[in-house]
């Protein structure tokens, strides 16, 4: 916990980015909190600190607008009015999204006019705020009161100790996801193409050279699939994603694969079974329910959003923000785009904006320094020094070398033992892949998509952020993987290759070596 005795304000960790832009919409319902979003009925939050040092962002939450947030959500979210008003302006909200990233797609970038660019950038950037925004309601810490609300009902019923599980059971869509689909795919995909003789160096060269038919097949899946590889710091599509997967699933078998295929069919048949099962044999009422499948629903939302929302959203919006920033700053081009504020990037885009190249490169400095401050509800940005100061006057430094175990939330059972592999935002994900032997224990801020190869070969999976609702809880019921989320600070703990326990029963993760 770390607290600020003259601001009086109270703030902890809570994730970390990497390559973000400084645009104040973009953080924590800013956009919501400045523009009012009455169609969702929901306050932003007032106090927000996020801190960027060479492009790796890290973020605060204020903890009383965490609880608040939370109340408030519980209050919007307990109508079933509100309800469908949320989901239907999402799904609106998708379609036009889709309609503008097709039309970027056949536009060539290179040779739109300033103004046609700068129309295309301001489209996309208000897109992304939006959709960042209703994204961020799904944020796992808002639902906290219907988690408790559910936990409580749950502890009438079963021991303390077994809380966690039911409702890790309990809350999870029964509805298929686009990673699930893509799996099932791609083993469709390796067992068409059982038998065929890999390059012994594999690459997508390589493949091409000695299996076309193949090369091609693994291509247009990588064409459709292809915004799983985004996320972490990399913002480049990347086929080198699925010669990874490639390099390990062609090694199983057959009857392996078909395994896998049917339990990935079969799976949303057994989470309608299961809880069917557990509704009737702790005696749920209708209100329990109505919640249970109510959190199933905003938790296939949440990860429908990211996936196939705002996240590819944000690679267009890069595209077209490296674009601006060459004709912003000519000569000077990495990205310049990525230290402007909001109003200046406003005034630019409408031509009536004051700042130079010479001011944008005079704030690179030695270490692309900049600070978001929400205060009272008025977005302030800081850059350089002026950053640095205010950070350490708002978030004392906290020391985590001596502590040994952090408690979190179990997402899925299972005891186990194994080395921490340790993965940051802009570490490779296909590097850190090479290093994953057997017993190896994921310990990350929060998992995405593009992680999955890194996820399904880990044997337990620990997550700073997260709720029964979160990315990471739903992969880790979805394979079977070991997990405890919502640990706050098990990056800031644990190092590579510690020797790690996974106490699901009692929510722990406790270094033993």
């Amino acid at each position: 916990m770390l607290v600020n005795n003259k601001t009086k304000q109270t703030y902890h960790y809570a994730y970390e980015a990497r390559g973000v832009a400084p645009l104040p919409k973009y953080y924590e319902e800013i956009l919501a909190y400045t523009k009012g979003m009455p169609h969702l009925g929901i306050r932003g939050d007032k106090y927000f600190v996020l801190y960027s040092r060479d492009r790796l962002a890290k973020a605060y939450f204020e903890e009383n607008e965490n609880t608040k947030s939370a109340q408030a959500t519980y209050e919007y979210f307990s109508t079933e009015h509100n309800r469908r008003t949320y989901f239907r302006a999402v799904d609106k909200l998708q379609v036009q999204m889709t309609h503008f990233m097709d039309t970027i797609d056949k536009v060539d970038l290179m040779t739109v006019s300033d103004r046609e660019l700068k129309l295309l950038f301001s489209k996309s950037w208000n897109l992304v705020g939006e959709a960042f925004t209703y994204f961020l309601v799904t944020q796992t810490y808002r639902f906290h009161v219907f988690e408790d609300k559910l936990r409580g009902e749950l502890r009438k019923r079963v021991v303390a100790s077994r809380v966690d599980m039911y409702m890790s059971e309990l809350a999870i869509s029964e509805k298929s996801t686009q990673i699930s689909e893509e799996e099932e795919a791609w083993i469709s995909l390796l067992i068409a193409h059982n038998g065929t003789k890999l390059p012994q160096h594999l690459s997508i060269e390589a493949l091409e050279k000695d299996q076309p038919s193949f090369a091609n097949a693994v291509k247009k899946h990588f064409v459709k699939y292809r915004t799983l590889t985004l996320g972490d710091g990399v913002w480049a599509y990347n086929i080198n994603y699925y010669i990874a997967n490639l390099r390990r699933d062609f090694k199983k078998s057959v009857i392996e694969l078909q395994q896998r295929q049917r339990e990935i069919r079969e799976f949303p048949k057994k989470v309608i079974q299961r809880r069917k099962q557990l509704e009737q044999e702790l005696y749920l009422d209708s209100q329990t329910v109505d919640l249970v499948e109510f959190l199933a629903q905003i938790g296939h939302s949440r990860f429908k959003q990211r996936m196939e929302g705002w996240m590819p959203l944000v690679f267009v919006n890069i595209r077209l923000e490296i674009e601006l920033s060459k004709r912003m700053a000519p000569g000077y081009f990495d990205n310049n785009v990525f230290l402007t504020s909001d109003k200046e990037l406003e005034d630019y885009i409408h031509g009536t904006g004051s700042i130079t190249a010479e001011d944008l490169l005079k704030r690179r400095g030695k270490h692309d320094e900049y600070l978001i401050y929400l205060n009272k509800g008025n977005p302030e940005v800081y850059f350089g020094l002026a950053a640095r100061e205010l950070f350490k006057k708002l978030v004392p430094y906290v020391a985590y070398s001596k502590v040994t175990e952090v408690l979190g939330t179990v997402a899925m059972s299972g005891k186990v033992r194994g080395t921490v592999s340790l993965f940051l935002p802009g570490d490779d994900m296909l590097e850190k892949l090479k290093t994953i032997k057997k017993n190896k224990i994921l310990i990350t801020g929060n998992t995405r998509p593009a992680m999955m190869p890194l996820i399904r070969e880990s044997s337990g999976i620990v997550t700073d952020e997260g709720g029964i609702t979160s990315h990471a809880a739903i992969i880790s019921r979805e394979l079977g993987i070991p997990s405890i989320i919502n640990t706050k600070t098990a990056t800031k703990v644990f190092k590579e290759g510690d020797l790690v326990e996974l106490d699901t029963e009692q929510g722990i993760v406790r270094k033993i070596a």
